[in-house]
């Protein structure tokens, strides 16, 4: 099995043997945590490709994609991905198996994710023609931010007499 991601080389696993193989491989990528690579994480895929060998040669029989956004969830758990073997190269593939794996971080990435999200949010709250999009990637957030500012109250006026001054009950 070969693992291709981000801008590493390609690694690879130990051969192992039989019609269920198991790889207890695990591989370990370093990279600096900034926008680009949230980004990246967001909408990328990581490649699995699956080899037999055949006398000196290895002979690749399937290709699993990978969501990288899972790791951004913090997803944990144990995920499940269709082998896909196509020999034409395109989308006509078919199954051949799945491969079950585990993605984590090894440190938390949730500052520089919440960083991230604001400045993104922000930068579409800016653009009129975003006004859905921001409302949609701010409530991904998880949090709603409300601002109400008050320019002027005039002619307020109260059954008692009392003076009054506005609020907002939400």
């Amino acid at each position: 099995m070969t693992v291709d991601f981000f801008n590493h080389e390609t690694k690879h696993s130990g051969l192992s043997e039989g019609f269920e193989p198991t790889y207890q491989t695990q591989f370990s990528f370093k990279n600096g945590v900034d926008d680009f690579y949230i980004q990246y994480l967001e909408k990328n895929v990581m490649t699995l490709e699956f080899f037999v060998t055949r006398a000196q040669n290895a002979v690749k029989v399937g290709t699993a994609k990978v969501l990288l956004g899972k790791v951004l969830e913090r997803d944990s758990t144990f995920q499940a991905q269709e082998i896909v073997y196509d020999p034409s190269g395109g989308d006509m593939g078919f199954v051949i198996g799945k491969v079950i794996y585990k993605m984590r971080m090894r440190k938390s990435m949730d500052e520089a994710l919440r960083w991230y999200q604001q400045k993104r949010a922000l930068k579409v709250s800016k653009d009129p023609s975003n006004a859905i999009l921001a409302t949609k990637q701010v409530g991904a957030m998880r949090s709603k931010v409300v601002t109400i500012q008050i320019l002027k109250c005039l002619g307020l006026k109260s059954t008692s007499g009392k003076e009054m001054q506005p609020f907002f009950y939400f």
